[in-house]
């Protein structure tokens, strides 16, 4: 597998994955958690059995669960043989903002962005101490719908830190972020 990823547009949650290579593969059974421990059956793709070539897959949810939604594949060989792809994860929230960092405070450091995005293209998140210095910059690569990217502040000394994520179109959101611990 290449790849595994789910994108939210409007009410749907739209998973996509690619295969480099396949081996008498069957196909490919979606599952859903929304607590990442127990997992419902939604559907199956077909696997296109032994092959070289790349292959492109899509399966939507037409209805996610409000809240953190957990996606994972497990594919099957002919054979019975199984295996499970790594996780991917929609954030389904109704009226927020289309920016936003948890858990804020963050006891560790270790913060998920979540960001809604009407288009696709790189933004910027640039998040600066309390004298003003930028002290983190990274371009964040944004599909159209909900994106959720780590950001480790883990060796960040504890205090409150200013963010500024520019959007691809030049919309610029600002949030405040406080670390409770010291690395």
């Amino acid at each position: 597998m290449l790849d595994f990823r789910v994108v939210l547009t409007g009410p749907t949650a739209k998973l996509l994955w690619s295969t480099a290579s396949e081996l008498e593969n069957m196909g490919f059974e979606i599952e859903r958690s929304t607590n990442g421990l127990q997992w419902t059956h939604l559907g199956f793709v077909a696997g296109h059995g032994t092959t070289t070539e790349i292959h492109q897959y899509t399966f939507n949810d037409p209805a996610p669960a409000p809240g953190v939604n957990y996606y994972r594949l497990k594919q099957t060989d002919d054979n019975g043989k199984f295996e499970y792809s790594p996780i991917a994860i929609a954030d389904v929230r109704s009226n927020e903002h289309p920016f936003s960092l948890y858990p804020n405070p963050s006891p560790d450091g270790y913060l998920m962005l979540r960001v809604d995005s009407p288009t696709e293209g790189d933004a910027l998140l640039e998040i600066y101490d309390w004298a003003g210095y930028r002290v983190y910059k990274k371009p964040v690569p944004l599909l159209k719908g909900t994106v959720l990217y780590p950001v480790l502040l883990n060796t960040f000394p504890k205090g409150a830190y200013a963010v500024r994520m520019e959007m691809p179109g030049g919309t610029v959101f600002h949030k405040k972020v406080v670390l409770t611990q010291t690395p």
